[in-house]
């Protein structure tokens, strides 16, 4: 049974589903970061952490097995479905200062893309990409610097990454988690990963993390729009202006300690990035931190967390029915 979520602050209604996940993707050893639609087949993108065993490589669930959960939710996927490819090449990528693991994916034809976060040694991060050939997804030895958006005195922000990707118009569309102090931009990248990649800014800065974007059409995007009130990284809930404090704030003025929501932005005639409309999801979902989203066309999104969900640890799967989104 889908679950009702009620309107929220102007924001549209939206219906969620859980998909309940076969316990090898289950596993909080897998912390995913990113997920891809392609040929009707879901990838799912670990983050291939070295310091976390069980994060490495790639997953993958057929697209019907999905609709049958949404269909039927007693029931799980086919764990038998379910299928790992090894990343190779990864050498390369390693060694790229800095890298902590990765973050975003994108799949077009043969060719893949995602993005690299590193640590705060490292100025940058990095789009790379790669090949898929009889089923072994191999990484092409380049890659493509961006540099990190930062605060006054160039200060990098903790935790903070290049944790979006996404193929739109033939360029790459990349946001960085944190956009909120100065101009927030994103940048639009060639697939080549030769070319030093272009800025396109808000109209508006986005509060908040963007934790994944996926594409609506040749000029709008979804973003996965995400919080959670942390000591160390409270430079999400300072300077806010008064629309953007109200989204983590209760009718009570007592502060919501998280808060998920899902965006339409669009570029206008001007050449920037506009929000036009948000779906914020069931409050009951705030606390499950968010990493990945892949679009199922004329239905809505499917969404998928790293590990934390509260109290618990594990990865889980919802599927969110957007009203209004057809194509």
């Amino acid at each position: 049974m889908l679950l009702s979520a009620g309107r929220t602050q102007g924001a549209d209604t939206v219906r969620v589903a859980p998909v309940k996940l076969p316990p090898v993707l289950q596993s909080p050893l897998r912390q995913f970061s990113g997920m891809a639609l392609h040929d009707r087949v879901l990838y799912l993108l670990p983050e291939n952490r070295t310091d976390k065993p069980g994060s490495d490589g790639i997953y993958s669930l057929p697209l019907a097995e999905i609709l049958a959960v949404l269909a039927d939710t007693s029931r799980s996927p086919d764990e038998q479905a379910v299928r790992k490819y090894d990343l190779e090449g990864m050498d390369y990528v390693f060694s790229l200062p800095g890298y902590e693991g990765l973050e975003a994916l994108d799949i077009l034809g043969d060719e893949f893309f995602m993005t690299v976060e590193t640590d705060t040694t490292s100025s940058f991060g990095y789009i790379i990409k790669g090949k898929i050939r009889d089923g072994v997804f191999r990484v092409t030895p380049v890659s493509l610097p961006l540099k990190k958006i930062t605060g006054p005195g160039g200060n990098q922000f903790f935790n903070a990454g290049f944790e979006s990707l996404q193929l739109i118009g033939g360029k790459l569309l990349c946001l960085y988690e944190y956009n909120y102090d100065g101009a927030g931009y994103a940048y639009l990248a060639d697939t080549s990963l030769r070319i030093p990649a272009e800025k396109i800014f808000f109209e508006k800065k986005v509060p908040f993390r963007i934790t994944d974007i996926e594409k609506l059409d040749a000029s709008a995007f979804l973003a996965l729009n995400y919080f959670f009130r942390l000591k160390a990284e409270g430079y999400y809930a300072e300077g806010l202006d008064q629309d953007d404090e109200r989204w983590i704030t209760g009718v009570d003025g007592a502060p919501h300690p998280s808060f998920a929501r899902i965006l339409e932005i669009r570029e206008t005639a001007a050449g920037r990035l506009s929000v036009e409309r948000s779906w914020v999801l069931p409050q009951s979902l705030w606390g499950i931190n968010w990493e990945g989203m892949a679009r199922l066309p004329g239905r809505g999104v499917l969404l998928i967390n790293d590990l934390y969900m509260g109290k618990q640890r594990a990865s889980c799967m919802m599927f969110v029915e957007l009203p209004g989104i057809e194509n």
